[in-house]
């Protein structure tokens, strides 16, 4: 009878520190992955702003460093972001001329897609999408990789 005691309060011990293991378990992943869920709900917040009717367009500046197609892929201090631009976007090139300049019909010049190269900077007017897909809407070409080296 002793023996079947025994063997009993063993199962008993191994199936208390198996749930306490668990549960143990279960408590360090919340607490690990708690931290990034604060961050998902602050870029979705971040992300529902920058898509009202209230932010009509935002910049991005920066180095050409991939094109595929429509999208391209700016560089700036070590960061990156990828842009689909727009099929009716307005694509011009400014001129490079030095000091204040006063942009007219006459000193911008029409560009396509099909201009813009590796190693262009370029500044583009943006919009975010409710989903978070950027787009660009209007492109300027400030100086060509060209003109850079």
């Amino acid at each position: 009878m002793s023996r079947t005691i025994a063997i009993t309060l063993i199962a008993i011990t191994i199936l208390i520190s198996l749930a306490l293991g668990t549960g143990i378990g279960i408590f360090y992943q919340m607490q690990k992955t708690a931290p990034q869920l604060v961050v998902a709900e602050k870029n979705a917040v971040a992300v529902k702003g920058l898509s009202s009717a209230l932010v009509l367009s935002a910049v991005a500046y920066g180095q050409v460093s991939a094109i595929d197609g429509r999208k391209i892929t700016l560089t700036y201090k070590g960061e990156t972001m990828q842009i689909e631009i727009a099929k009716d976007a307005l694509i011009y090139y400014l001129p490079t001329t030095g000091g204040s300049l006063k942009l007219t019909e006459a000193n911008v010049q029409k560009a396509k897609i099909s201009d813009i190269k590796k190693g262009d900077l370029l500044n583009i007017t943006i919009t975010v999408s409710s989903d978070g897909v950027l787009t660009g809407n209007n492109v300027s070409i400030v100086s060509s990789a060209a003109e850079i080296k």
